[in-house]
């Protein structure tokens, strides 16, 4: 268990801290990495959305699909039964759960980055198994900080949890040659995000 010094966690330890954050640094694209992994997702589709947060894919998708979602931060668990969201519990640095069910969507919105010391890969190869379709949203940057720089080292401080691991960014090369090796198309958003697709049969 990680103790908690100040603002230690704060990121996944409050949803109002989380979503304040989010919305100053990314401003008018606030709603952007919802909106790109929404155009996946097509009435009556059954969607998973790991690492969800507090869910709010939910609001931008058809009100005919079915959501559940995975989620290891107990403070955003709360506010996604508060809205009536099913959730599945887990810390996905060891994997995925043997026991999911099958989804016509499997989404994962700037988190894989989270995984990539521990067990991206593994997530990947998982997430392909389980759904017909694959769709990873990721922000990428120009240059990977270093662990020792001072701005990296805030953001490992307010996200410190004992579901965190420290994290380095994508780079588009480094995030388009991870998709390519798992079978996964590549495709350019903006300047800033990159999405890997992967369909069965394509």
């Amino acid at each position: 268990m990680i103790m908690q010094l100040p603002l230690q966690g704060l990121h996944y330890r409050s949803e109002w801290f989380y979503n304040t954050a989010d919305f100053f640094k990314r401003a008018g694209a606030y709603n952007a990495r919802f909106r790109i992994a929404a155009r996946y997702i097509a009435p009556r589709d059954s969607v998973l959305d790991v690492c969800s947060g507090p869910g709010r894919l939910k609001d931008f998708i058809p009100a005919t699909c079915s959501y559940a979602v995975i989620e290891a931060s107990p403070e955003f668990q709360r506010g996604l039964k508060k809205r009536g969201i099913g959730y599945t519990a887990c810390d996905l640095h060891a994997g995925m759960p043997a026991d999911m069910n099958s989804y016509d969507v499997v989404v994962m919105i700037i988190s894989l980055a989270q995984f990539r010391k521990t067990s991206a890969d593994l997530l990947l190869e998982s997430f392909k198994k389980i759904a017909r379709r694959v769709v990873i949203v990721e922000e990428v940057v120009s240059s990977a900080r270093s662990a020792d720089d001072w701005f990296q080292k805030i953001v490992d401080h307010l996200c410190a949890t004992d579901y965190y691991v420290p994290v380095t960014w994508y780079t588009p090369e480094d995030f388009e040659t991870l998709m390519s090796r798992h079978g996964y198309r590549c495709e350019q958003v903006g300047h800033d995000y990159r999405v890997g697709c992967y369909e069965v049969g394509l």
